[in-house]
């Protein structure tokens, strides 16, 4: 099967109820009152990570920073940015359970890599701000994006964490919609089934143009491949998201991984 599904979501999004309602467009100047997008990413910094690895997540982490901004600008878009790094504990290093930050506003400071993996700390702390007092009142599907090398310490504690964060947002008309779109990159060596069990389920549409439907939105990469890897789905995780929060919209989750595939 081919075509692009991503550009079909921005159809959707643009004739949807949820578009034709806004009033207002976008001053990066100015706060928001409607549509906004929180990206959340969790960031392995554990000694899994060390040498070449973690330098390419700091040029890979730079260059979706400036998509995330891109995108926002092109679908006049309020995007707030959080970063969680994680290794034998887990911290905010932009944005914060309160509030996340704009893109633009960014200054990456690049990451070192030591300790073991806590990724249920990392978990936990995402699953705070799943609460309209910090997504904001017009908030779209926020978006968490996992990226993983190695096991994580504790396995039963990071799945006790995804639970968590799967009923941290519960649908007001008792639909299965899932309600967070959660994506994870493993990284050479990463545990895939625990990446599966974090994982949203949609489809995933590669780079010629074939799709694979209704499967857990894990991206298998090598070091070399994250940086483009992770630029296609903070994009098109983003453009999902709007398409997936318009009221007429079909519950499909769709993410584009411009990396061939060997």
């Amino acid at each position: 099967m081919k075509c692009h599904l991503l550009e079909e979501l921005k159809k959707v999004f643009l004739c949807s109820n949820f578009w034709k309602r806004r009033s207002c467009v976008y001053d990066w100047n100015e706060s928001f009152t409607l549509a906004q997008l929180n990206l959340i990413y969790l960031l392995d910094t554990s000694g899994a990570m060390s040498g070449e690895p973690i330098n390419q997540l700091n040029a890979a982490m730079v260059k979706a920073l400036k998509v995330a901004e891109e995108v926002g600008i092109e679908m006049e878009l309020g995007v707030r940015v959080r970063v969680i790094k994680f290794s034998s504990s887990a911290q905010w290093i932009i944005g914060s359970k309160d509030a996340g930050e704009r893109p633009h506003d960014i200054n990456w400071k690049p990451l070192k890599a030591e300790g073991n993996t806590n990724t249920a700390a990392a978990i936990d702390l995402a699953r705070e701000v799943m609460h309209p007092q910090y997504l904001g009142t017009r908030n779209l599907k926020p978006v968490v994006i996992l990226i993983a090398s190695g096991c994580s310490s504790d396995p039963e504690a990071t799945k006790q964490a995804v639970d968590r964060l799967k009923a941290s947002l519960k649908s007001s008309t008792g639909l299965a919609k899932d309600k967070i779109i959660r994506i994870a990159l493993a990284v050479t060596g990463a545990d895939r089934a625990e990446l599966e069990y974090f994982a949203s389920i949609g489809n995933i549409e590669h780079k010629d143009g074939t799709i694979e439907e209704n499967v857990p939105l894990v991206f298998d990469v090598d070091i070399l491949s994250l940086k483009d890897c992770l630029k296609s789905v903070t994009r098109s995780s983003i453009l999902s998201s709007l398409a997936y929060s318009a009221d007429d919209a079909d519950d499909v989750i769709v993410i584009s991984n411009l990396v061939p595939r060997e």
